[in-house]
C-alpha cells in the first residue's frame, strides 16, 4: 500500500511538471513547437518548475529535520527564532545594499559627469557635460 501511494505522489508529480510546462499566458503544444515556443519552454518554464520542486523538497526536508531534532510533531520555525533571524538577516543585507549604492552610486555617477580636456597649451580643463 505504501509503495502504491508513493508511486501515485510520483506519478502526480510528473503529471503536475508537465502541465506547468505547457499552461500559461501563452499555451505551447508539445507536439507542434516553432523556435520561439521552443525558447519559452526550455530557457523560462523549464528552469523556473525545476527550481519549484528542488525548493520545495528543500522546505519540506528541513521542516521533517527540524521536527525530528525537537521530538515535537508540530515544531515550527517560530519555536527556535529561525523566522525572526531570517528577517534580520533579509533586513542586514538590504541595510547594506542600500548603504553601499548609496555611497558609491554618487561617486560614480560624478566620476562619470565630469570628463577632462586638454587645451592646445597642456593645461587640464574640466568640462561639465550635460
Amino acid at each position: 500500500m505504501i509503495k502504491m501511494k508513493l508511486l501515485l505522489f510520483v506519478l502526480l508529480l510528473f503529471v503536475t511538471f508537465g502541465i506547468s510546462l505547457v499552461i500559461g499566458p501563452r499555451f505551447i503544444s508539445p507536439f507542434s513547437m516553432d523556435e520561439t515556443a521552443r525558447e519559452i519552454l526550455l530557457w523560462i518554464r523549464a528552469p523556473r518548475s525545476i527550481v519549484a520542486i528542488l525548493i520545495g523538497m528543500g522546505l519540506g526536508s528541513s521542516g521533517a529535520v527540524l521536527q525530528g531534532i525537537l521530538r515535537n510533531p508540530l515544531a515550527d520555525p517560530y519555536i527556535l527564532g529561525i523566522s525572526s533571524g531570517a528577517s534580520l538577516s533579509r533586513d542586514n543585507f538590504r541595510a547594506h545594499i542600500y548603504w553601499y549604492f548609496y555611497n558609491t552610486g554618487p561617486r560614480i555617477y560624478r566620476c562619470n559627469r565630469y570628463r577632462r580636456y586638454r587645451r592646445d597649451d597642456g593645461l587640464e580643463e574640466r568640462r561639465h557635460l550635460a
